[in-house]
This record gives structure tokens, sequence and C-alpha cells, in this order.
């Protein structure tokens, strides 16, 4: 399964929450909550940081950890502690993609922009805010912002916040002559601002916003694994005994 984290906040009543078993990779995607996700400090409505995201569906596997920070007052803005505390509990060699819906949207954004001197990690290898606003005052200098891969999504029939704060955002990144990483902007057709979430979430390995998120972290080595093999020279064939069942495989002349 997937694992899902509630982070503890500063003022917050309890310790991080392990929900589900961590994975055996480095790779972690940090979710920022929407307004509407929220639950309050005494914890009573910690099922909704279910409502949205790939943790949704317990059964559907991922290729990376999913940690979704609980926010208290002012919600998950302004935290400049979850990186540091993500690398010093999980390891230096781990990697982060950034995203979030709504307010989570542009928690994201304001990472980018370094908000207030807000401030990523060398883990962190892209972004992707869903459905997020602009503001402000961000870096009068374009190219002073993150130059990692950024995907914007936003719903082409939101109307809670408008898809001009995503082409904005997008806008203002790639306005840096010198940008390695242009940023693009993605439309959903017909999608609100809240069913975007659905599309972009979605459980399909192939979909493309899943695509994205794989496609910042660095391949994952290989590791080798020990078994016995039995070689059938009559057959051409050569069958590898492994913990999960045997696998037999035509060779050719030696």
């Amino acid at each position: 399964m997937t694992a899902r984290f509630l982070y503890k906040s500063q003022g917050y009543p309890f310790n991080s929450l392990e929900v589900k078993p961590i994975k055996a990779t480095k790779r972690w995607l940090l979710q920022f909550l929407g307004t509407g996700e929220l639950g309050p400090a005494d914890a009573s409505q910690i099922g909704d940081l279910d409502n949205y995201g790939y943790q949704r569906n317990l059964g559907f596997e991922t290729d990376f950890n999913i940690f979704v920070p609980q926010a208290v007052v002012g919600y998950s803005e302004f935290e400049s502690t979850i990186l540091p505390w993500m690398v010093k509990t999980y390891g230096e060699d781990i990697e982060i993609v950034i995203t979030g819906h709504s307010l989570g949207a542009r928690q994201t954004m304001e990472y980018v922009n370094k908000y207030r001197g807000l401030a990523i990690v060398p883990q962190v290898k892209g972004f992707m805010p869903v459905a997020g606003e602009m503001s402000g005052p961000y870096q009068a200098d374009p190219c002073a912002n993150v130059d990692l891969p950024t995907l914007a999504v936003h719903g082409a029939n939101d109307t809670t916040i408008g898809p001009i704060q995503s082409k904005k955002f997008v806008d203002l990144l790639n306005a840096c002559p010198t940008r390695k990483y242009k940023a693009v902007l993605d439309i959903v057709p017909g999608a609100t601002h809240t069913s975007v979430m659905s599309e972009v979430f979605k459980y399909d390995r192939t979909s493309k916003y899943y695509q994205f998120i794989l496609s910042c972290f660095s391949p994952e080595k290989v590791q080798p694994i020990e078994c016995t093999a039995t070689l059938d020279e009559t057959n051409g064939t050569a069958t590898f005994h492994l913990e999960s069942g045997d696998v037999t495989y035509a060779i050719g002349p030696q």
C-alpha cells in the first residue's frame, strides 16, 4: 500500500501518525491540502485527509510514498519546517515532488516563488500545483524562482479560482530567458475547482499527471537478488526460482 502520514505541524497536539506502511522507495509526494480538506487541531476530522488524492484508494499502488501535512492555524501556509523534517526523518537521499490543491497549490507556488523567504531543500525535484491562486509579493526577477520541472493544472470551468491564476504563475516562471525547465500549463476541459482532482489523481499509472510525477524522480536503482536456476540445455531454457515463483527464459546457443 501507499504510505500516508500526518505531519506534526507547530502547535499540533499529537505526533506524526503512520497510517500506512512506508514503501521501500526514496520517492516521496508531498501533498498540501486545500481549505476544504483541513481538520481541526483536536484531530476530530483526520479522515478529511482522504478527501482527495491517490491515498483515497487503499488498493492503488504508487511508486512513491505520500506525505500529507495536517495544518493548524493558518493552514499549511508558511510552514517552513516540513521539508527539513522529512529529510531528517527519512534520509538525505530521498527525493520529493510537491503538489497541492487550491490553498495547497498556492503553498506549492509559494515554494517555487520563494515567498517571504520560503526555501526548498535539494531533495525537492519538481512541483505540480492544482487549481492554485497567485498571491504575492513574488520575486521581481523571474529568474530568482526555483528552476525545476513544474506542471500547473487547472479546471477550465473553475469558478472558485479562475484558470488565469495558473496561467499567471506559469507566465511568471517562463519570463526568465535562461530558465532550464519551462513551466507547463495544463487546462482540463470541463473540470471545476473540485472535479479537477478526480482527473489529476485518478488511479491510473499511465495518466500524464502520474507520469509527470515519476519523471521528476531519478531512476531507481535495480537491486540485485540472489536465486537458484535450472539450466535445460536440451530445450534451451533457463528457469530462475524466485520467491514469487519460477520464471523461464529461452537461451541462445553458447
